[in-house]
């Protein structure tokens, strides 16, 4: 049972953006209206598309819309600043206008930011990297994993 059935909510697959033909992605024909589509969040991952690893959206940065066209650059719950430092990013109501300046960026930047500080982000002490040639390490070792 998927936890859905019997609350009188259906289950209804749609395919992802990426699964859509161009024209039906920028299409709005045959939708209800009202019905918008935006993109509100990046995923930027030292680890390629389809990568097998456990462990490895532990390392991700997602640049996410904020509104008025400012986006945030997150790792877990950090936001980068302008000094390029991670702050934890506390709840909108205790946020002031110079933290959110500081936080804030156009999505050019932030994209930009994001991809330059993937490879630098450390979990349990290690880099994207480190922690790639770690799991490769294991993966290879008789009996690893696999």
């Amino acid at each position: 049972m998927s936890g859905n059935e019997g609350s009188g909510m259906a289950r209804i697959r749609l395919p992802g953006l990426s699964e859509l033909p161009a024209q039906a992605r920028e299409s709005d024909e045959g939708l209800p209206a009202g019905a918008y589509v935006r993109e509100i969040a990046y995923l930027v991952s030292m680890w390629p598309p389809g990568h097998d690893s456990d462990d490895a959206s532990s390392w991700d940065i997602r640049v996410e819309w904020r509104g008025s066209d400012r986006w945030a650059v997150l790792h877990s719950r950090h936001c980068l600043g302008t000094d390029g430092e991670w702050d934890w990013e506390t709840i909108p109501s205790e946020r002031t206008d110079e933290w959110i300046a500081a936080h804030r960026f156009t999505l050019e930047a932030a994209l930009h930011l994001a991809r330059e500080a993937a490879p630098k982000v450390v979990v349990s002490g290690m880099t994207p990297a480190q922690a790639q040639a770690w799991e490769a390490a294991r993966k290879s070792e008789p009996g690893g994993a696999r």
